[in-house]
């Protein structure tokens, strides 16, 4: 949240590899800027572990057990339970809704939200995704997030214990299948929702319509003072309304 609220106003904030790339397969991202991102996004999330670390280290060093045993402090693992083809099915699923939730925020056809609270909802998006989907593997839903501080584990002295999960090799499947997820998630929400929105030559007004209220200043400021050219023609259209009444009066009495 707190990320989107600061890099918002230039880049959109993706902050995940795999929305970014989604973003521009849908043409919402330019190509030209992917490779930009996601290296960013990458480095940026192998940098926090580092920081992270070196916050830590006090706690780190002080730990008694095995220092390997560390390493899911820096990014994700499999529980015990967990086969490897269920994990691709985890990471496939909440990437799937994350990616949903995202167009619909930030769809201005849809609710229209205004933008100084999406990224509250972005941040309320991923905790709720997270709630559900923590206990299997982590909720890894974002490639930057796991495999960059996972290299900063790997060359920290965690060794192969950062790569590998109980039972197969792990550290690939948190950075596929969020791809997976979202492009999915993209195509549900397009196929449900975007390509149903009406044209404006279709559109009628509905009593289940919401009803838009002025929000800004001005917006608010012209309702209460109307335009002279607005406040003209409600009054001829009032003068010729109030002839109308004048004519039919005149008529019945005749």
């Amino acid at each position: 949240m707190v990320a989107v609220y600061i890099g918002g106003g230039v880049s959109g904030a993706h902050i995940n590899p795999a929305v970014t790339s989604t973003f521009a397969i849908m043409g919402k991202t330019s190509w030209k800027r992917v490779p930009f991102y996601i290296l960013a996004q990458y480095f940026g999330a192998f940098m926090g572990a580092a920081a992270t670390h070196g916050a830590y280290q006090g706690a780190i060093l002080s730990y008694k057990g095995n220092y390997t045993e560390l390493a899911a402090i820096w990014t994700t693992f499999p529980a015990k339970h967990l086969s490897e083809g269920n994990a691709m099915l985890d990471s496939t699923f909440s990437s799937v809704l994350l990616m949903i939730m995202i167009l619909a925020i930030s769809d201005q056809k849809n609710m229209n939200l205004a933008s100084g609270m999406s990224p509250l909802f972005y941040g309320l998006l991923v905790t709720a995704v997270g709630f559900g989907f923590s206990y299997n593997c982590g909720n890894p839903m974002n490639p930057a997030r796991d495999l960059g501080p996972r290299f900063w584990a790997y060359m920290s002295g965690h060794g192969q214990n950062a790569i590998n999960g109980p039972n197969y090799v792990w550290w690939w499947i948190p950075v596929v299948f969020p791809h997976v997820g979202t492009l999915i998630g993209a195509l549900i929400y397009e196929g449900l929702i975007e390509m149903h929105y009406p044209d404006e030559s279709e559109k009628v007004d509905s009593p289940n319509a919401i009803k838009c209220v002025p929000t800004t200043a001005k917006e608010i400021e012209k309702e209460i003072f109307p335009p002279p050219e607005v406040e003209l023609l409600v009054k001829s259209q009032r003068q010729t309304s109030e002839l109308d009444n004048g004519y039919q009066l005149v008529i019945s009495k005749l």
